[in-house]
């Protein structure tokens, strides 16, 4: 007679089940963390104004990602490693800065920055003109006489200019040269327009 025995079922351990499922979770493996991306909100101000700091660039240096701040100084990081990053802000005008933000995954970081005004010193220049330019003319008080009361009037008065009315007293008067346009012609009294 044979012995028959029937297999037994294997034996279950609900608490070393509970226990590995728990050190997957809190330990996951080192190459699981570094896929997990997460955000930063960035924030840059004027250090002395307090004002937002429009067209900011923000950089992730161990990222690879730009981006610019909006009018409101405000731009948000999206993929970001989890872990320890630099952010480098810089702008025109204002001293280049870099500060360093500890991201968390599912957590929106966020972070003020405050970029100190830099004050370039340019080279000063100096114009001067020497002479009219081709076709300018100079037309003095006692060419024109007392009878001239306006510019208008006194424009009119050199050969070749033509003065547009485009309304009543008071209205913008339009100089034109031989046909020419209104963007053509410039008028200085006294060397201002």
């Amino acid at each position: 007679m044979s012995r028959f025995t029937q297999p037994s079922a294997p034996r279950r351990c609900p608490g070393l089940t509970v226990v590995l499922g728990l050190a997957v979770v809190l330990f996951p493996p080192r190459d699981a963390r570094a896929q997990v991306t997460s955000q930063v909100r960035v924030e840059v101000r004027d250090a002395r104004t307090e004002r937002p700091v429009a067209d900011a660039e923000v950089s992730v240096a161990d990222a690879g990602r730009t981006a610019w701040t909006g009018g409101d100084g405000k731009v948000l990081m999206r993929g970001v490693p989890t872990g320890r990053s630099v952010f480098r802000v810089r702008r025109i005008g204002f001293a280049p800065t870099e500060v360093s933000v500890d991201v968390v995954n599912g957590i929106t970081s966020e972070v003020l920055v405050h970029l100190e005004p830099l004050a370039l010193e340019v080279e000063g220049v100096d114009v001067s003109v020497e002479g009219l330019p081709a076709g300018a003319r100079t037309v003095s008080a006692d060419e024109l006489g007392p009878e001239a009361r306006t510019i208008e009037g006194l424009v009119e008065r050199v050969p070749g200019v033509t003065v547009v009315r485009t309304g009543g007293p008071g209205t913008p008067s339009v100089p034109s040269i031989r046909g020419s346009s209104d963007n053509q012609v410039l008028v200085l009294v006294d060397g201002v327009a």
